[in-house]
């Protein structure tokens, strides 16, 4: 075995690439077959009327009337901080990668990029926890939103959260 492995290494190397890269697709299946099977009584009873309409909850579960059960106020969400934390992180991050492979000098390239790289590595779980406790209360207190939680807070955090991605792929893109 050792010997075929170190005589015929490129060989061995494409097939153990390509044995996982089909247990790669089996496993992908096999977890949207569950997501499918465990949503198939949701969507038996209620079909698409799950996505875009609403119904108050007493008619479904037996909960208790005048709640709206739908997906359709998630996608929203979704799409409006999506929006948001593109509006903010595409021109911001562009510009970063701009300043940083063009105009920066060698000693501020050299700082600079580590650090941005280094907040890349941040966990989303932490952006989110500044995101809640600070922004989202600072929004609250001086601009009596509604709720505690809003769209704009959760789309300024996303954008701050995807903007060392996008400097640093921007900035390899602009330097090559």
């Amino acid at each position: 075995t050792a010997y075929g492995w170190v005589r015929y290494q490129a060989e061995a190397a494409k097939g153990m690439t390509f044995l996982m890269t089909i247990v790669t697709v089996a496993i992908l299946a096999l977890i949207i077959s569950f997501l499918l099977l465990r949503a198939l009584p949701v969507l038996q009873q209620m079909g698409l009327d799950i996505l875009f309409k609403t119904r108050p909850a007493g008619d479904l579960w037996g909960g208790s009337g005048g709640q709206i059960w739908s997906l359709a106020p998630m996608m929203v969400g979704t799409a409006v901080t999506t929006v948001i934390a593109t509006a903010i992180a595409a021109p911001l991050g562009i510009a970063g990668a701009v300043f940083i492979s063009e105009m920066a000098p060698a000693r501020v390239r050299e700082i600079v990029k580590p650090g941005i790289e280094l907040m890349a590595g941040i966990p989303s779980i932490t952006y989110g926890f500044i995101g809640l406790t600070i922004l989202n209360q600072y929004f609250y207190l001086e601009f009596s939103t509604p709720t505690i939680g809003n769209y704009l807070a959760a789309g300024i955090m996303i954008g701050i959260m995807a903007l060392p991605t996008i400097v640093t792929v921007s900035e390899d893109a602009l330097s090559t």
